[in-house]
């Protein structure tokens, strides 16, 4: 679901005692690679990834055989990835939205604030 790995344990978001997340050295290249061998086997038909932001695409496009279909990141009026979405359609991936009606729970969501008025 994220473009890295966490460190296993029981915590969904592990965090070192900084405050930062406890991830683990995997490069997702490397993972993204293994998913390519699927699509190659007949296991499965496409690849898609969430949470990517464009330097992480430009990179995995670079970087891979096999671009992915669709790319899913939240996106709505207070979110509207315009960027994101260009650069997907300028490589032919379909950007796939997530809470597309808004994430009221976000900060920066005020209820108050009408995303559509400028």
């Amino acid at each position: 679901h994220w473009p890295y790995a966490f460190k296993r344990g029981p915590e969904l978001f592990p965090l070192k005692s900084d405050g930062t997340m406890d991830d683990v050295d995997i490069d997702y290249l490397d993972t993204y690679k293994a998913m390519e061998s699927l699509v190659d086997k007949g296991l499965c038909k496409d690849i898609g990834v969430s949470n990517f932001n464009i330097n992480q695409l430009t990179r995995l496009v670079q970087n891979s055989r096999i671009k992915p279909s669709a790319v899913q990141v939240e996106c709505h009026p207070y979110l509207n990835q315009s960027a994101l979405l260009s650069f997907c359609q300028r490589h032919g991936m379909a950007l796939e939205a997530y809470a597309p009606l808004g994430s009221p729970d976000r900060p920066w969501a005020a209820a108050t604030r009408d995303p559509l008025t400028p």
